[in-house]
């Protein structure tokens, strides 16, 4: 019985030794696997940082765009307010021209000529476009 239990305990000792050396095997394995990720992400990281660099210029370059557009069109609002406050000026309110005793719109009759205009031009340019 002695022998078979010192069989079994050599057996059992060969058994621990093979599994640490599977183990040893795995545990280098992985560690080559973790030095190629960290490989993998230093080549990244340096491939990425001029990428970012030139991701943050055209951003400003685009905040610059926006800030220089949003100051045209301040401009051109603050421009139609004043040609609007020009304008009102001399076109009076109905209001005052029944107060004065009625009358007609002076710019009202200037803008149904103009129209009146484009609208002859619009089909003068038509007809000779046809005979053309």
């Amino acid at each position: 019985m002695e022998v078979l239990t010192d069989i079994l305990i050599i057996v059992l000792l060969i058994s621990v030794i093979a599994l640490i050396g599977y183990l040893f095997l795995v545990l280098k394995s992985i560690s080559k696997n973790i030095e190629n990720m960290e490989k993998d992400v230093h080549q990244l990281s340096q491939k990425s940082i001029p990428l970012l660099e030139e991701l943050r210029e055209t951003i400003e370059k685009f905040n610059g765009i926006a800030d220089s557009t949003q100051n045209k069109i301040t401009e051109i609002n603050e421009a139609f307010h004043s040609v609007k406050s020009v304008v009102y000026k001399f076109i009076p309110q109905k209001n005052s021209f029944q107060k004065e005793g009625g009358g007609k719109n002076p710019a009202a009759d200037l803008i149904k000529n103009l129209q009146a205009i484009s609208k002859g031009v619009s089909a003068f340019w038509n007809s000779y476009k046809t005979n053309k």
